[in-house]
Protein backbone atom coordinates (compact mmCIF):
# COMPACT_ATOMS: atom_id res chain seq x y z
CA UNK A 1 0.00 0.00 0.00
CA UNK A 2 1.18 3.42 -0.33
CA UNK A 3 1.16 4.18 3.16
CA UNK A 4 2.08 1.72 5.28
CA UNK A 5 -0.96 -0.38 6.70
CA UNK A 6 -3.27 3.03 5.62
CA UNK A 7 -5.00 2.14 2.82
CA UNK A 8 -4.92 5.42 0.70
CA UNK A 9 -7.99 6.22 -1.46
CA UNK A 10 -10.08 8.93 -3.33
CA UNK A 11 -13.49 9.61 -4.42
CA UNK A 12 -13.91 11.29 -7.74
CA UNK A 13 -16.98 13.14 -9.14
CA UNK A 14 -18.25 15.78 -11.64
CA UNK A 15 -18.15 18.74 -9.78
CA UNK A 16 -17.52 19.41 -5.54
CA UNK A 17 -21.09 20.29 -4.60
CA UNK A 18 -21.71 16.43 -4.89
CA UNK A 19 -18.30 15.98 -2.54
CA UNK A 20 -20.10 18.71 0.07
CA UNK A 21 -23.37 17.20 -0.01
CA UNK A 22 -23.45 14.22 -1.02
CA UNK A 23 -20.33 12.16 -0.36
CA UNK A 24 -18.44 14.50 2.48
CA UNK A 25 -20.03 12.66 5.52
CA UNK A 26 -19.29 8.97 3.34
CA UNK A 27 -16.10 10.28 3.33
CA UNK A 28 -15.46 11.16 6.95
CA UNK A 29 -16.70 7.94 8.40
CA UNK A 30 -14.07 6.09 6.23
CA UNK A 31 -11.62 8.79 7.57
CA UNK A 32 -12.62 7.45 11.07
CA UNK A 33 -12.42 4.27 10.23
CA UNK A 34 -8.83 4.48 9.43
CA UNK A 35 -8.90 4.96 5.79
CA UNK A 36 -6.54 8.17 4.32
CA UNK A 37 -9.48 9.38 2.16
CA UNK A 38 -9.47 12.55 -0.17
CA UNK A 39 -11.35 14.21 -3.16
CA UNK A 40 -11.19 15.62 -6.65
CA UNK A 41 -13.55 17.04 -8.56
CA UNK A 42 -14.02 20.34 -10.59
CA UNK A 43 -13.71 23.28 -7.50
CA UNK A 44 -16.51 25.32 -6.20
CA UNK A 45 -17.81 26.82 -2.79
CA UNK A 46 -17.35 23.51 -0.66
CA UNK A 47 -13.72 22.99 -1.21
CA UNK A 48 -12.70 24.77 2.03
CA UNK A 49 -15.68 22.90 3.81
CA UNK A 50 -14.16 19.99 2.83
CA UNK A 51 -10.56 20.68 3.47
CA UNK A 52 -11.96 22.33 6.91
CA UNK A 53 -13.06 18.89 7.40
CA UNK A 54 -9.86 16.82 6.90
CA UNK A 55 -10.19 15.77 3.13
CA UNK A 56 -7.68 17.06 0.71
CA UNK A 57 -9.23 18.45 -2.23
CA UNK A 58 -7.64 17.75 -5.74
CA UNK A 59 -8.95 19.90 -8.03
CA UNK A 60 -9.83 19.23 -11.44
CA UNK A 61 -11.76 21.36 -14.26
CA UNK A 62 -14.33 18.54 -15.08
CA UNK A 63 -17.35 19.96 -16.81
CA UNK A 64 -21.25 18.45 -16.93
CA UNK A 65 -21.36 18.38 -20.79
CA UNK A 66 -19.53 16.66 -23.00
CA UNK A 67 -16.41 18.49 -24.54
CA UNK A 68 -13.47 16.80 -25.96
CA UNK A 69 -10.52 19.69 -25.15
CA UNK A 70 -11.61 20.61 -21.94
CA UNK A 71 -12.07 16.88 -21.07
CA UNK A 72 -8.49 16.33 -22.52
CA UNK A 73 -6.90 18.77 -20.44
CA UNK A 74 -9.43 17.21 -17.11
CA UNK A 75 -7.83 13.55 -17.86
CA UNK A 76 -4.05 14.89 -18.07
CA UNK A 77 -4.08 16.65 -14.99
CA UNK A 78 -6.27 13.96 -13.19
CA UNK A 79 -3.75 11.13 -14.80
CA UNK A 80 -0.73 13.80 -13.03
CA UNK A 81 -2.63 13.80 -9.64
CA UNK A 82 -3.24 10.04 -9.47
CA UNK A 83 0.27 9.30 -10.18
CA UNK A 84 1.81 11.94 -7.76
CA UNK A 85 -0.68 10.60 -5.20
CA UNK A 86 -0.44 6.91 -5.67
CA UNK A 87 -3.60 6.10 -4.41
CA UNK A 88 -4.60 2.35 -3.81
CA UNK A 89 -8.64 2.85 -5.08
CA UNK A 90 -10.64 5.70 -7.09
CA UNK A 91 -14.65 5.13 -5.94
CA UNK A 92 -16.20 7.26 -9.21
CA UNK A 93 -19.36 9.25 -9.05
CA UNK A 94 -21.58 10.84 -11.56
CA UNK A 95 -21.60 10.80 -15.31
CA UNK A 96 -18.39 12.83 -15.99
CA UNK A 97 -16.39 11.76 -13.16
CA UNK A 98 -16.88 7.52 -13.95
CA UNK A 99 -15.56 8.18 -17.64
CA UNK A 100 -12.77 10.76 -17.01
CA UNK A 101 -11.77 8.76 -13.92
CA UNK A 102 -11.88 5.26 -15.24
CA UNK A 103 -9.54 6.63 -17.66
CA UNK A 104 -7.11 8.03 -15.38
CA UNK A 105 -7.38 5.19 -12.89
CA UNK A 106 -6.23 3.00 -15.94
CA UNK A 107 -3.65 4.91 -17.27
CA UNK A 108 -2.02 5.91 -14.24
CA UNK A 109 -2.55 2.28 -12.92
CA UNK A 110 -4.04 2.77 -10.02
CA UNK A 111 -4.73 -1.13 -8.21
CA UNK A 112 -8.84 -1.01 -7.57
CA UNK A 113 -11.53 1.50 -9.37
CA UNK A 114 -14.87 1.18 -7.62
CA UNK A 115 -18.25 3.18 -8.78
CA UNK A 116 -21.36 3.85 -7.40
CA UNK A 117 -24.53 3.58 -9.73
CA UNK A 118 -26.15 7.37 -9.11
CA UNK A 119 -28.74 6.88 -11.91
CA UNK A 120 -28.02 6.18 -15.51
CA UNK A 121 -28.69 8.67 -18.15
CA UNK A 122 -29.56 6.81 -20.81
CA UNK A 123 -32.83 5.73 -19.06
CA UNK A 124 -34.60 8.93 -19.98
CA UNK A 125 -34.95 12.33 -21.75
CA UNK A 126 -32.22 11.30 -24.13
CA UNK A 127 -31.97 11.19 -27.73
CA UNK A 128 -30.98 7.91 -29.25
CA UNK A 129 -27.95 9.36 -30.40
CA UNK A 130 -27.17 9.95 -26.55
CA UNK A 131 -28.63 6.62 -25.56
CA UNK A 132 -25.79 5.05 -27.39
CA UNK A 133 -23.44 6.94 -26.53
CA UNK A 134 -24.13 6.57 -23.06
CA UNK A 135 -25.19 2.46 -22.92
CA UNK A 136 -21.58 1.84 -24.74
CA UNK A 137 -19.46 4.20 -22.83
CA UNK A 138 -20.90 2.19 -19.51
CA UNK A 139 -20.35 -0.96 -21.15
CA UNK A 140 -16.40 -0.09 -21.91
CA UNK A 141 -15.87 1.36 -18.37
CA UNK A 142 -17.76 -1.24 -16.55
CA UNK A 143 -15.15 -4.01 -17.78
CA UNK A 144 -12.39 -2.37 -15.56
CA UNK A 145 -14.35 -1.74 -12.41
CA UNK A 146 -13.85 -3.77 -9.68
CA UNK A 147 -16.90 -2.99 -7.52
CA UNK A 148 -19.96 -1.40 -8.78
CA UNK A 149 -23.10 -0.49 -6.19
CA UNK A 150 -26.23 1.22 -7.35
CA UNK A 151 -28.21 3.07 -5.33
CA UNK A 152 -31.13 1.83 -7.44
CA UNK A 153 -32.54 -1.39 -7.43
CA UNK A 154 -34.66 -0.46 -10.62
CA UNK A 155 -30.73 0.16 -12.34
CA UNK A 156 -29.56 -3.46 -11.48
CA UNK A 157 -31.84 -5.06 -14.05
CA UNK A 158 -31.13 -2.15 -15.81
CA UNK A 159 -27.14 -3.03 -16.15
CA UNK A 160 -27.79 -6.34 -17.19
CA UNK A 161 -30.57 -6.09 -19.96
CA UNK A 162 -28.03 -3.29 -21.46
CA UNK A 163 -25.43 -5.85 -21.12
CA UNK A 164 -23.24 -3.29 -19.02
CA UNK A 165 -22.46 -5.63 -16.05
CA UNK A 166 -24.40 -9.09 -14.57
CA UNK A 167 -27.11 -8.33 -12.03
CA UNK A 168 -25.25 -10.28 -9.69
CA UNK A 169 -21.76 -8.18 -9.89
CA UNK A 170 -23.51 -5.04 -8.34
CA UNK A 171 -23.96 -4.35 -4.93
CA UNK A 172 -27.19 -2.57 -4.18
CA UNK A 173 -26.55 0.23 -1.95
CA UNK A 174 -29.76 2.25 -1.46
CA UNK A 175 -29.11 6.14 -0.59
CA UNK A 176 -29.31 7.38 3.26
CA UNK A 177 -29.25 11.04 4.78
CA UNK A 178 -27.66 11.94 8.40
CA UNK A 179 -30.76 11.08 10.41
CA UNK A 180 -29.57 13.12 13.81
CA UNK A 181 -29.82 16.16 11.03
CA UNK A 182 -33.37 15.61 10.09
CA UNK A 183 -34.77 14.68 13.47
CA UNK A 184 -38.04 16.69 14.88
CA UNK A 185 -36.91 16.26 18.16
CA UNK A 186 -33.67 18.93 17.08
CA UNK A 187 -36.15 21.47 15.65
CA UNK A 188 -35.59 25.08 17.18
CA UNK A 189 -39.24 26.50 17.60
CA UNK A 190 -37.72 29.94 17.77
CA UNK A 191 -35.29 29.41 14.09
CA UNK A 192 -38.57 28.20 12.81
CA UNK A 193 -40.67 31.15 13.98
CA UNK A 194 -38.28 33.93 13.24
CA UNK A 195 -38.00 32.10 9.34
CA UNK A 196 -41.53 32.42 8.92
CA UNK A 197 -41.06 35.83 10.02
CA UNK A 198 -38.36 36.59 7.17
CA UNK A 199 -40.30 35.23 4.52
CA UNK A 200 -43.41 36.51 5.46
CA UNK A 201 -45.64 33.55 6.16
CA UNK A 202 -48.53 34.65 8.07
CA UNK A 203 -50.88 31.89 10.25
CA UNK A 204 -53.17 29.99 8.37
CA UNK A 205 -50.81 30.36 5.26
CA UNK A 206 -50.38 26.76 3.57
CA UNK A 207 -46.77 26.03 2.03
CA UNK A 208 -45.66 24.10 -0.59
CA UNK A 209 -41.82 23.52 -0.75
CA UNK A 210 -39.38 22.22 -3.04
CA UNK A 211 -35.87 21.94 -2.32
CA UNK A 212 -33.08 21.60 -5.33
CA UNK A 213 -32.30 23.61 -8.55
CA UNK A 214 -34.67 25.35 -10.34
CA UNK A 215 -33.71 23.84 -14.04
CA UNK A 216 -35.82 21.65 -16.43
CA UNK A 217 -35.22 18.54 -15.26
CA UNK A 218 -36.40 18.99 -11.68
CA UNK A 219 -39.96 19.78 -13.67
CA UNK A 220 -39.49 23.24 -12.48
CA UNK A 221 -41.65 24.09 -15.29
CA UNK A 222 -44.80 21.86 -14.40
CA UNK A 223 -44.53 22.92 -10.97
CA UNK A 224 -44.90 26.41 -11.69
CA UNK A 225 -48.07 25.82 -13.92
CA UNK A 226 -49.35 23.78 -11.69
CA UNK A 227 -49.09 26.23 -8.84
CA UNK A 228 -50.66 28.37 -11.16
CA UNK A 229 -53.66 26.64 -11.61
CA UNK A 230 -54.27 26.15 -8.14
CA UNK A 231 -52.96 29.17 -6.59
CA UNK A 232 -56.16 31.05 -7.80
CA UNK A 233 -58.38 28.65 -5.87
CA UNK A 234 -55.93 28.74 -2.52
CA UNK A 235 -55.48 32.55 -1.45
CA UNK A 236 -53.48 31.27 1.50
CA UNK A 237 -51.29 29.24 -0.62
CA UNK A 238 -47.61 29.71 -1.24
CA UNK A 239 -44.73 28.38 -2.75
CA UNK A 240 -41.29 27.85 -0.94
CA UNK A 241 -38.17 27.67 -3.08
CA UNK A 242 -35.19 26.34 -1.63
CA UNK A 243 -32.52 26.74 -4.55
CA UNK A 244 -30.25 28.35 -6.99
CA UNK A 245 -31.05 30.08 -9.87
CA UNK A 246 -28.41 29.79 -12.51
CA UNK A 247 -29.65 32.14 -15.28
CA UNK A 248 -26.40 30.90 -17.13
CA UNK A 249 -27.56 27.64 -18.04
CA UNK A 250 -29.88 27.09 -20.53
CA UNK A 251 -32.31 24.95 -18.65
CA UNK A 252 -32.66 27.43 -16.02
CA UNK A 253 -36.10 28.01 -14.77
CA UNK A 254 -36.63 31.43 -13.15
CA UNK A 255 -40.13 31.91 -11.49
CA UNK A 256 -40.63 35.30 -13.03
CA UNK A 257 -40.51 33.89 -16.44
CA UNK A 258 -43.37 31.37 -15.86
CA UNK A 259 -45.37 33.12 -12.68
CA UNK A 260 -47.60 36.25 -13.79
CA UNK A 261 -46.91 39.33 -11.68
CA UNK A 262 -50.43 38.67 -9.68
CA UNK A 263 -49.00 35.66 -8.17
CA UNK A 264 -45.60 35.83 -7.94
CA UNK A 265 -45.66 37.69 -4.42
CA UNK A 266 -46.96 34.55 -3.72
CA UNK A 267 -43.42 32.57 -4.52
CA UNK A 268 -41.07 32.66 -1.77
CA UNK A 269 -37.54 32.35 -3.34
CA UNK A 270 -35.41 31.78 -0.26
CA UNK A 271 -32.19 30.84 -2.61
CA UNK A 272 -29.29 28.61 -2.10
CA UNK A 273 -29.11 27.11 2.09
CA UNK A 274 -26.37 25.43 3.86
CA UNK A 275 -28.95 24.94 6.33
CA UNK A 276 -31.63 22.89 4.92
CA UNK A 277 -32.78 21.43 7.95
CA UNK A 278 -33.94 24.60 8.61
CA UNK A 279 -36.70 25.05 5.71
CA UNK A 280 -38.51 22.01 5.92
CA UNK A 281 -40.56 22.63 9.20
CA UNK A 282 -42.05 25.94 6.86
CA UNK A 283 -43.43 23.60 4.85
CA UNK A 284 -47.07 21.72 4.84
CA UNK A 285 -46.02 19.89 1.89
CA UNK A 286 -43.11 19.31 -0.62
CA UNK A 287 -43.03 18.55 -4.10
CA UNK A 288 -40.76 16.75 -6.66
CA UNK A 289 -41.68 16.50 -9.93
CA UNK A 290 -38.28 15.46 -11.67
CA UNK A 291 -37.70 14.10 -15.11
CA UNK A 292 -35.08 11.82 -13.36
CA UNK A 293 -33.11 10.66 -10.52
CA UNK A 294 -30.77 8.36 -9.01
CA UNK A 295 -32.38 8.38 -5.44
CA UNK A 296 -33.10 11.74 -4.49
CA UNK A 297 -32.18 13.15 -0.87
CA UNK A 298 -34.83 15.60 -0.39
CA UNK A 299 -37.91 13.55 -0.48
CA UNK A 300 -35.84 11.26 2.68
CA UNK A 301 -35.11 14.57 4.65
CA UNK A 302 -38.53 15.94 4.06
CA UNK A 303 -39.94 12.62 5.03
CA UNK A 304 -37.30 12.53 7.84
CA UNK A 305 -39.02 15.81 9.68
CA UNK A 306 -42.36 14.68 8.67
CA UNK A 307 -43.24 16.55 5.68
CA UNK A 308 -45.39 14.36 2.79
CA UNK A 309 -43.75 14.10 -0.20
CA UNK A 310 -45.07 14.67 -3.71
CA UNK A 311 -43.57 13.16 -5.96
CA UNK A 312 -42.91 11.99 -9.48
CA UNK A 313 -43.65 8.08 -10.49
CA UNK A 314 -40.11 7.88 -11.75
CA UNK A 315 -37.23 5.26 -10.89
CA UNK A 316 -35.60 6.59 -7.57
CA UNK A 317 -38.18 8.50 -6.57
CA UNK A 318 -40.29 5.61 -6.08
CA UNK A 319 -37.26 4.43 -3.90
CA UNK A 320 -38.31 7.14 -1.61
CA UNK A 321 -41.63 7.83 -1.72
CA UNK A 322 -43.80 5.00 -1.21
CA UNK A 323 -47.28 5.97 -2.33
CA UNK A 324 -49.88 6.23 -0.01
CA UNK A 325 -47.41 5.49 3.02
CA UNK A 326 -44.90 8.76 3.21
CA UNK A 327 -46.16 10.57 -0.03
CA UNK A 328 -48.06 10.36 -2.99
CA UNK A 329 -46.35 9.56 -6.68
CA UNK A 330 -47.79 11.50 -9.78
CA UNK A 331 -47.27 10.98 -13.51
CA UNK A 332 -43.79 12.61 -14.61
CA UNK A 333 -44.00 15.78 -17.17
CA UNK A 334 -47.92 15.71 -16.43
CA UNK A 335 -49.22 19.12 -15.31
CA UNK A 336 -52.83 17.63 -14.95
CA UNK A 337 -51.34 14.93 -12.55
CA UNK A 338 -49.31 16.88 -11.14
CA UNK A 339 -52.30 19.44 -10.00
CA UNK A 340 -54.30 16.21 -8.68
CA UNK A 341 -51.93 15.50 -6.52
CA UNK A 342 -50.99 18.16 -4.90
CA UNK A 343 -55.02 19.25 -4.38
CA UNK A 344 -55.34 15.93 -2.75
CA UNK A 345 -53.06 16.33 -0.80
CA UNK A 346 -52.91 20.64 0.21
CA UNK A 347 -56.71 20.11 0.30
CA UNK A 348 -56.34 17.26 2.99
CA UNK A 349 -54.90 18.25 6.68
CA UNK A 350 -55.74 14.42 7.80
CA UNK A 351 -53.81 13.13 4.72
CA UNK A 352 -50.95 15.27 4.87
CA UNK A 353 -50.69 13.99 8.99
CA UNK A 354 -50.94 10.51 7.96
CA UNK A 355 -48.25 10.54 5.38
CA UNK A 356 -45.73 12.71 7.75
CA UNK A 357 -46.31 9.97 10.46
CA UNK A 358 -45.42 7.03 7.27
CA UNK A 359 -42.18 9.05 6.34
CA UNK A 360 -41.18 9.58 10.21
CA UNK A 361 -41.39 5.52 9.72
CA UNK A 362 -39.58 4.67 6.63
CA UNK A 363 -36.96 7.29 7.22
CA UNK A 364 -36.21 5.37 10.73
CA UNK A 365 -36.16 2.48 8.64
CA UNK A 366 -34.81 2.36 5.50
CA UNK A 367 -32.93 6.14 5.19
CA UNK A 368 -30.25 5.65 8.14
CA UNK A 369 -26.64 6.70 6.13
CA UNK A 370 -24.46 5.06 8.20
CA UNK A 371 -26.00 1.49 6.99
CA UNK A 372 -25.01 2.80 3.59
CA UNK A 373 -21.42 3.21 4.68
CA UNK A 374 -21.22 0.50 6.11
CA UNK A 375 -21.87 -1.57 3.03
CA UNK A 376 -19.38 0.60 1.20
CA UNK A 377 -16.97 0.10 4.40
CA UNK A 378 -17.25 -4.17 4.08
CA UNK A 379 -15.97 -3.74 0.49
CA UNK A 380 -12.97 -1.81 0.99
CA UNK A 381 -12.07 -3.88 4.16
CA UNK A 382 -11.92 -6.83 2.31
CA UNK A 383 -9.57 -6.26 -0.57
CA UNK A 384 -7.42 -4.25 1.99
CA UNK A 385 -7.73 -6.97 4.76
CA UNK A 386 -8.78 -4.41 7.26
CA UNK A 387 -11.20 -5.23 10.44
Amino acid sequence: MSQGPRPKICHISTVDISMGILLKNQMLYFKARGIETHAMAAPGRYVKELEEAGIPFHPVPMTRIISPAKDIVALRQMVEILRRERFDLVHLHTPKGVLIGTLGGVIARVPWIFRTIHGFYFNVNATPAAQLFFVNMERVVNRVHHTVFSQNREDIPTAEARHIRKARDIIFLGNGIDLSRFDPARLDPERTRALRLKHGIQDGDVILGFVGRLVIQKGMRELFEAFCRIAPKRPNLKLLLVGDVDHDKPDAVPPDRHVPAHLLDRVIQAGWQDRVEDFYPLMDAFVLPSYREGFPRTPMEASALGIPVVATDIRGCREAVEDGHNGLLVPSRDVDGLVRGLERILDDPALRRRLGQGGRQKAAAEFNEVEKFETVYREYARIFGLD
